[in-house]
């Protein structure tokens, strides 16, 4: 034992238990406060190493025997271990045992070893517990769906970041330790990050879009967010960085939605206007040309209306793709609706190249179109504008190459035309006279003449045509080839064909009243008219209206028009006819499906057209149609009428073939009411 009057003290106020293993196997502990708290009374009374090694933890027991094979082999060296031992009360409690083994002979009953022992298990656990939160934070903070990170607000040095960020990035952990947070953007966002983290220590919050750079090169877009934090007393920042791939996934499919056609997934009229907008500017800097190709489908609504819509859809995505493979790739192809596409050429050196271009178009409408194994024939007709030449605004050049593309259909279709000035004046007159036209019925300013019809028989006159007259303030009369078109193109004609029945139905019922013989009076209608709602219904309503007898109606329709829904002119047809209106095709022989209409609608008369029966008596093919015209209506029990008769030659040669009716300017060219009723009280006789 050692004794030492300096050693007991010691003991008393040591903050450990003090023990002394001898040789033979004592184990002595000293006493203290320490010891007395330790709970192991019956092992310090038991004062044997037997006793201490029965109260070890199993798992314990190797390393204990290891430590005392150690100490024999290598006296005089300090070491620290902690084992588990059982208490008095069972409770097993966390020892820190320290020992040094004095050398060989420094004590005469064998080796003899010096230590302490202290109670860690409050520590331990604490540890424990500790290690337990950072593990629970590192899990959290790996867990979240995004990289995290840790910044120190001065040098900028990342201080803590978690897997994600790592992986992201590419970097090591090594690698991360060293880097600042500017290290992972770009030189062109630096400063908008910078005001990031300013905003985080400003405001106690920053967000910024940015890309995050990565190892290899890489920017993948993300959103990072910012909060203060002290650490360590210094001010540094913790933040979150989320991907935006989905979001600019998700962005760059509206953007493609917003500027793109949903059917052919062409460049739609946004996108046209922007990227036309690019193609100015920069020939503005450049010294170039921009050309636009505005191209429309000839007769498309023939395929929508024979085999529907859904089909026609289809025809329209084939003419998109065709489109699209026979131009430059910077060009841009758009579809503005229906049936129009727009073509921009944002780099023309030479006029002639647009001009091949644009024949080269046309051309390729020559090879049909084959859609669910149906083959489809179209044309195309196109019109072309050129910056600067044409104009200097995106919408002035596709206004002009519009307006050229018009030009292009009424030259015939399937060609096409290049903007000149003239176009734009004549489109301006055309625009003027649709506002004039719009208030030329109210303002007293339409007019009906009538010209007469003759029974070529008896050389009376059997009924007249109501022919729409327009006498302009300024201009004087203009030929209604001139604003009939212009009527149609603007919905006008429903309100003007409304006023031209009316007008004729109330002068027929005047000349009744005055006691004039009854005749009938023919009528022009539109297509508009035919297809509205309820015709009719507005053709009874106008009979009841001015008291015009229905039987004296004749209501005039073109080929053209009859067959643009025949199913419904049928059916308008029969409507009409049970009124006691009569119907008349008129320019019989310009259209392409006479014996069907003559089979199918129940028409009363044929009006043959004034360019047949001016070249009759010089045309053999004029004079076969005339003929022929004249057999059909006498096979279907049609009385046929003969249009433009100017010569006493053309009316023989009528009367020869049995014609019905005539009209002309060899019996009066249209001529106002007053006029008309004077030739009826005059009569009027043919010339043998």
């Amino acid at each position: 034992m050692v004794n030492n009057e300096l050693f007991d003290p010691l003991v008393l106020v040591a903050g450990e238990s003090v023990w002394e293993r001898y040789g033979d196997g004592r184990l002595v502990w000293h006493a203290s406060p320490c010891r007395d708290t330790l709970g192991f009374d019956e092992m310090f009374a038991a004062g044997t190493l037997s006793a201490f090694i029965a109260r070890l933890h199993p798992d314990d027991v190797t390393h204990v025997h290891a430590r005392l094979d150690s100490e024999a082999a290598a006296p005089g060296v300090a070491w620290i271990d902690e084992y588990r031992l059982r208490r008095d009360d069972g409770i097993y409690v966390t020892l820190a045992i320290r020992g040094y083994t004095l050398p060989p002979g420094s004590d005469p009953s064998g080796p003899l070893t010096v230590g302490t022992a202290r109670d860690v298990t409050a520590e331990r656990e604490n540890e424990r517990k500790l290690g337990a939160a950072v593990d629970y934070a590192d899990a959290l903070i790996d867990s979240i769906p995004g990289a995290f990170y840790h910044v120190d607000r001065e040098s900028l040095l990342m201080l803590r970041w978690n897997s994600t960020f790592r992986e992201i990035t590419g970097y090591s952990d090594e690698e991360l330790a060293t880097m600042t947070a500017g290290e992972f953007f770009g030189a062109d966002e630096q400063d908008q990050v910078r005001s990031a983290i300013d905003d985080i220590f400003v405001r106690g919050h920053g967000q910024v879009s940015a890309g995050f750079l990565c190892k290899d090169g890489t920017r993948k877009p993300y959103f990072f967010t910012g909060r203060p934090y002290l650490h360590e007393g210094r001010d540094s920042y913790v933040g979150v960085a989320v991907s935006m791939d989905e979001q600019v996934a998700l962005q760059q499919q509206l953007r493609h939605a917003a500027t793109h056609d949903a059917l052919t997934g062409l460049a739609n009229r946004s996108l046209l206007h922007e990227e036309l907008g690019r193609a100015i500017e920069e020939a503005a800097a450049g010294g170039h040309r921009v050309a636009v190709l505005d191209l429309d489908l000839d007769r498309f609504k023939v395929v929508n209306d024979g085999f529907g819509h859904p089909y026609g859809d289809k025809v329209i995505q084939a003419v998109a793709h065709r489109l699209r493979a026979l131009v430059c790739l910077e060009d841009t192809v758009a579809r503005m609706g229906g049936d129009e596409f727009v073509i921009l050429a944002p780099l023309v050196h030479r006029y002639e190249d647009i001009h091949e271009m644009s024949q080269r178009l046309v051309d390729s409408f020559s090879e049909p179109f084959v859609v669910e194994e149906r083959q489809i024939h179209l044309t195309g007709s196109i019109g072309v504008s050129f910056y600067p030449r044409d104009g200097l605004r995106g919408a002035e050049l596709i206004d002009n190459a519009d307006m050229a593309m018009y030009y292009a259909k009424a030259a015939g279709r399937s060609a096409f035309r290049v903007f000149a000035p003239v176009m734009a004046e004549e489109a301006q007159r055309r625009t003027d006279m649709e506002t004039h036209l719009r208030t030329a019925a109210a303002d007293g300013q339409l007019w009906l003449a009538f010209q007469p019809k003759v029974d070529l028989a008896s050389g009376t006159v059997t009924g007249c045509e109501a022919l729409l007259r327009w006498n302009h303030p300024e201009r004087g009369p203009i030929p209604p080839s001139e604003f009939i078109p212009v009527a149609e193109e603007s919905g006008m004609i429903l309100q003007i064909g409304e006023w031209v029945l009316e007008e004729a139905c109330r002068q027929g019922r005047a000349w009744l009243d005055e006691g004039l013989a009854p005749l009938s009076i023919a009528v022009n209608i539109s297509a508009a008219q035919l297809l509205q709602p309820d015709p009719v219904g507005w053709v009874k309503a106008t009979l009841a209206r001015t008291g015009f007898p229905a039987e004296l109606l004749e209501l005039e329709l073109t080929e053209s028009q009859l067959s643009q829904d025949v199913e419904t002119t049928i059916r308008v047809i029969r409507g009409l006819r049970d009124l006691g209106v009569t119907i008349a095709i008129d320019d019989f022989g310009t259209g392409y499906s006479s014996l069907e209409y003559l089979r199918r609608f129940d028409v009363t008369s044929l009006k043959i057209d004034r360019s047949f029966v001016d070249g009759m008596l010089a045309e053999s093919s004029d004079e076969a149609i005339v003929r022929a015209a004249i057999a059909l209506g006498g096979a279907f029990g049609i009385s046929v009428t003969a249009e433009g008769v100017e010569t006493e030659a053309q009316q023989r040669f009528l009367a020869e073939l049995r014609c019905d009716a005539m009209q002309g300017y060899l019996v009066s060219k249209p001529v106002p009411p007053m006029e008309f009723a004077d030739l009826l009280t005059d009569g009027w006789t043919t010339r043998q």
